[in-house]
């Protein structure tokens, strides 16, 4: 879907669509591979927790997006990978920890992912944005 955004419409609005999907993807999928690693110490396997699924297309394509919509002026030059795996991580540390260990009173996922995109951003925004 990133390829498609390039060029067009609002590039903040795109890093919070991106961290949107990354934190439900990962929200998902953490519980699934706990009750997978549980089950498999049950029954005496190795309790080696399961593999996630490989990300690098998806990191691909955002390292992409950033580069072309860098390359077009809409965002501040750079190497597009530091922002690439500073969304990445970030919303999937952040949806992990909600997950595995919430705490109480901490920011809910979407005021964190509204609040990391907007601090994100200001150091994406380019002079004729801000």
């Amino acid at each position: 879907d990133l390829e498609a955004a390039v060029g067009h419409g609002d590039p903040k609005a795109d890093l919070l669509l991106i961290a949107r999907r990354i934190a439900a993807y990962t929200s998902e999928l953490v519980p699934r591979m706990m009750l997978m690693r549980s089950l498999g110490q049950q029954q005496g396997q190795p309790h080696d927790m399961p593999r996630p699924p490989r990300v690098e297309h998806d990191f691909a394509a955002m390292t992409a997006y950033f580069g072309r919509e860098m390359g077009m002026g809409r965002i501040a030059r750079g190497d597009p990978t530091v922002p690439a795996l500073a969304l990445m991580h970030a919303t999937a540390g952040f949806a992990i920890s909600q997950v595995a260990q919430p705490m109480e009173g901490s920011f809910d996922i979407t005021d964190f992912l509204e609040d990391f995109v907007s601090m994100l951003w200001r150091g994406l925004e380019t002079k004729e944005g801000a």
